[in-house]
């Protein structure tokens, strides 16, 4: 017997079992290469693989054993090779494996590769190639199934895009609206009666921060993280130089008016053309007037141009971006605010990056506005979960008690008009966005967010400041402002709202009345809805027995003293036709009331406490004298105790020369109390 190069003893193979596996899964068998190399006399019937197996050939004449004795030949590590028949039957009886299976055709024999190789360098590199075969193998999987996962991860960021864009009601908006493109819903602020009306006109008017740009300088800075060498940090010298000049500088977003390449600088000012909001004009709380302030700021002028288009007037200058500046590269944090107002300067758009440079703006100072910023980027953007724990982190943190004299909410940490107008928008947004069926917020979620609401709207309207100035103009056109007068002397209104100061003291102090403050408490009288009007004062109208408006709220509190009767109808004012929701924010109080709570365990007597009705009063009168929309109110529809309940009333206007008259009638078996009505166009 002899010795051959490449193997060990008598024909022996330095391959291995692992070697084996992974050539076949490559697709190259080695039973076949070895059925070849045996020779076609190999017996191949019945026989199964088995490790360290025994092969019998019979000689050929041409090798060892040419005499034709059967020559023993043992190949390590290979399966099937010189097992007895019997021995693999017995063994492939057990595996369940048919005996019969035919053999697959023997290919063309290869070169080994390493057959010119001595043993032990041969092993040594069968054993790289294995490990290099098998770690490629390995990272080939993880690629495809990382490719696999990316891909499944874009589908779904996708498939939520669209259900998001396309499936979710923009806040406080007609429902076509959300079919544009833009974020998961939008902030739809409307008109406020009368007193967000009388702010606007008093803004617009010759007392007014609405003043013609004539030449606007940029000397320094109010922020010190804004400061430059040509714009340095100095403070005293711009307060005295916006007295007598007009003024720009960064404001807190670092955006500068009139600076439409964002290079931080005045570029261009349409002199004599050209219109913006400064930031005061000497108006203190208590109504005197001081030294006006001609700084013309970027960030109150966007606020100005939401409340421009709410209201129908003329829009600020100084404030877009060129074309080679997008205008959503321009950073506002009154984004979160204004991203439903069409025509914005500001991008509608809250990505990360807004919400990390809003995250960095109060690292030392209070927290109020930004986290009422933050809450509302998530209610934008559909998270309302974490829009409430927003809004639970402001309610903790501004003080609230229930006032049981005034029968609602008191906030003695919010000292700033800004901070209760964020509140107040953050928490119409979460009930604007849980109209929808089945319900968002669970039943006492919902009823919070209720009294908060009504709650923060007496906190704005009692911080209101008042003048005795008449009025925008005296024709006969605007004359609803005179008749709007006498309805406020006998409702309690006696001077025009003129805007509000940052301060939310109301009946006196030093605060200046300021646009940025002014636009903010508008917006959050209007918030998320098309219409709002406060009872008891005009333009709404209401029967004379003995109905009380106190602290804000429209009473029938004397069940011996008021007579039943209507406590609010009109304004008789036309509507485009279409579908509307109307909200009605009332309250059947209790008998009775302690200090510090708000009565739960109180029950109400039996019997209808108000019927709710919108009648079109230019519609034909018939059998259902133009009611397009009625609800009797029971007790159970009210909230336990004295809380507010929102209760509405859902209608379809056709007639498009309407006179929409919206009712409450009074039927004197509870006391009932009325916040305010509020208007929306649902589709």
């Amino acid at each position: 017997m002899a010795w051959k190069r490449g193997t060990l003893t008598k024909g022996t193979s330095m391959s291995s079992p692992r070697v084996a596996a992974v050539e076949m899964l490559r697709g190259r068998p080695r039973r076949a290469a070895q059925d070849a190399e045996a020779g076609p006399q190999r017996k191949s019937g019945g026989i199964r693989p088995g490790n360290g197996a025994k092969e019998q050939t019979r000689g050929d004449g041409d090798g060892e054993g040419g005499d034709g004795a059967p020559t023993e030949r043992v190949t390590l590590g290979q399966r099937g090779v010189g097992r007895p028949p019997s021995e693999s039957f017995h063994s492939a009886s057990k595996s369940g494996t048919p005996q019969d299976a035919p053999c697959p055709a023997a290919p063309e024999p290869e070169e080994e590769p390493f057959a010119r190789m001595d043993p032990a360098q041969a092993r040594a590199a069968r054993i790289r190639r294995d490990r290099a075969i098998a770690a490629k193998a390995v990272a080939q999987q993880k690629l495809a199934e990382r490719a696999e996962e990316a891909v499944r991860a874009a589908a779904r960021q996708a498939e939520e895009a669209e259900r998001v864009s396309h499936d979710r009601p923009a806040i406080g908006a007609p429902a076509h609206l959300s079919r544009e493109t833009g974020p998961a819903a939008r902030l739809v602020h409307g008109q406020h009666f009368p007193h967000g009306f009388q702010a606007v006109e008093y803004v617009y008017g010759s007392e007014g921060t609405w003043k013609r740009i004539g030449e606007v300088r940029y000397d320094s800075n109010l922020f010190r993280e804004h400061a430059s060498d040509a714009h340095p940090l100095d403070p005293e010298k711009l307060e005295d130089a916006c007295s007598r000049h007009q003024h720009t500088c960064c404001d807190l977003d670092g955006n500068v008016m009139f600076d439409p390449g964002r290079l931080g600088k005045v570029q261009q000012c349409c002199g004599g053309t050209a219109f913006a909001f400064h930031e005061h004009c000497g108006l203190v709380c208590s109504g005197k007037k001081g030294r006006m302030r001609l700084l013309f700021n970027f960030d109150d002028n966007v606020l100005g141009h939401c409340v421009s288009q709410i209201y129908s007037k003329p829009a600020p200058s100084g404030l877009d971006a060129s074309d080679a500046n997008a205008m959503n590269q321009t950073f506002c944090r009154w984004q979160a605010v204004v991203n439903g107002s069409p025509k914005s300067p500001v991008s509608a758009y809250l990505t990360g990056a807004w919400f990390s440079r809003v995250e960095a703006l109060w690292k030392n100072n209070s927290k109020i506005q930004q986290t009422a910023l933050k809450g509302l980027y998530h209610v934008i953007n559909g998270s309302l979960s974490e829009g409430f724990l927003a809004w639970q982190w402001l309610r903790d943190h501004s003080g609230a008690e229930y006032d049981g004299s005034m029968y609602h909410f008191v906030y003695k940490r919010l000292v700033r008009t800004s901070d209760v107008a964020l509140f107040k928008i953050l928490t119409a947004a979460l009930l604007a966005a849980d109209l929808g069926t089945p319900s968002i917020f669970s039943e006492d979620a919902r009823q919070l967010l209720v009294d908060h609401v009504v709650a923060l709207r007496v906190v704005l309207l009692h911080s209101v400041v008042e003048t005795a100035w008449m009025g925008p103009s005296p024709n006969k056109r605007v004359n609803y402002n005179g008749g709007m007068r006498a309805a406020q002397t006998r409702g309690g209104m006696k001077r025009w709202a003129s805007g509000w100061a940052e301060s939310t003291d109301g009946l006196g102090g030093s605060g200046y009345v300021d646009s940025g403050s002014t636009f903010l408490a508008i917006l959050a009288l209007g918030a998320c809805c098309s219409m709002v009007f406060e009872p008891g004062i005009s333009p709404l109208l209401w029967d004379d027995k003995g109905y009380i408006l106190r602290h804000h709220v429209l009473s029938a509190s004397s069940l011996k003293n008021n007579m039943p009767g209507l406590m609010v109808a009109g304004p008789f004012w036309n509507f485009p036709p279409g579908h509307y929701r109307v909200d009605y924010y009332l309250r059947a109080r209790a008998p009775h009331h302690t200090p510090t709570s708000t009565n739960d365990k109180m029950t109400l007597p039996s019997g209808d406490v108000c019927t709710l009705e919108v009648r079109d009063a230019g519609q034909c009168v018939g059998d259902d004298g133009g009611v397009l929309c009625s609800r009797v109110l029971q007790p159970g529809d009210f909230g336990a105790g004295n809380h507010w309940s929102r209760l509405s009333c859902q209608l379809v206007l056709t007639n498009p020369l309407n006179a929409l008259d919206f009712r409450v009638e009074w039927h004197g078996n509870a006391s009932l109390d009325i916040a305010s009505l509020s208007i929306s166009a649902t589709a």
